[in-house]
């Protein structure tokens, strides 16, 4: 979101999130960022039926990525979807149908690859200043520590969790 917000034509109208919990503390963000206080609804299809919203960032659970990009293509908004933009080739296959067909512009975040940085790097490359490339071999590793199995539990009061499960199998 902060990224989001530097540029100053910009504006989030909208906080869409199922879980009351999670909403204050980006809702503060984001008016501490811009000034500007976005409404909150727990159903992204809200802000898909505002004329004056442009486009859809969908940060949603990964179940919700395909559908929620095909809605707002159908409802004639832009997409950023983080990754993965879907689940299944058939999924992502939807997705493109739909942003032709409703002639919009979507694109999946893989978020780090925007970042100045690799611009720079990219930017290095093609100058020729390291010669001719011939091959690059890249790789990242985070130590994440095991989650470990965890009991069933009932969903904390604060989310709606039909609303979340929304297209999940």
């Amino acid at each position: 979101m902060k990224r989001l917000l530097a540029f100053p034509q910009i504006e989030v109208a909208y906080l869409c999130e199922p879980d009351s919990a999670v909403v204050p503390q980006v809702a503060q963000s984001v008016v501490e960022q811009s000034g500007k206080s976005p409404k909150i609804v727990k159903d992204f299809r809200v802000a898909l039926d505002d004329s004056s919203v442009d486009a859809l960032v969908c940060a949603a659970p990964d179940h919700w990525h395909a559908l929620a990009t095909i809605l707002a293509c159908q409802a004639g908004k832009d997409v950023y979807v983080e990754k993965p933009a879907s689940l299944t080739l058939a999924e992502g296959r939807l997705m493109v149908q739909a942003a032709r067909r409703y002639q919009r512009v979507v694109q999946t975040g893989t978020q780090r690859r925007s970042a100045a940085d690799f611009k720079a790097a990219v930017e290095l490359v093609r100058s020729g200043r390291m010669g001719k490339v011939y091959m690059a071999h890249a790789r990242q590793s985070k130590g994440r520590p095991d989650i470990g199995k965890q009991s069933v539990v009932a969903p904390p009061p604060s989310l709606d969790f039909d609303l979340w499960c929304g297209p999940a199998p």
